[in-house]
């Protein structure tokens, strides 16, 4: 999904995140296990989706401050939400 704001001034946080690596359903950049252990505790769909490669991990390096990288990831969680206002 594209989202086309050509009018909007651009954003100072672009570039708060660094894509490490592409969505996929076996990471190699970082060890995530202990965090899906914990998770899985809290979420009992997580490891029968793991087990069936359903579920997908996209690792981003934060580059910019906290502010900057917080402001980023919502403003990508709103652009992922359709209907969601700028």
């Amino acid at each position: 999904m594209t989202a086309s704001h050509p009018t909007s001034a651009p954003r100072p946080t672009a570039g708060a995140l660094c894509l490490v690596e592409a969505s996929t359903t076996r990471r190699t950049s970082v060890d995530i296990s202990v965090y899906v252990e914990q998770m899985t505790a809290h979420c009992p769909y997580l490891d029968p989706s793991l087990q069936r490669g359903l579920a997908r991990w996209t690792v981003y390096r934060a580059a910019g401050d906290a502010e900057a990288v917080a402001e980023e990831i919502f403003h990508w969680i709103r652009a992922l939400r359709p209907g969601a206002p700028d």
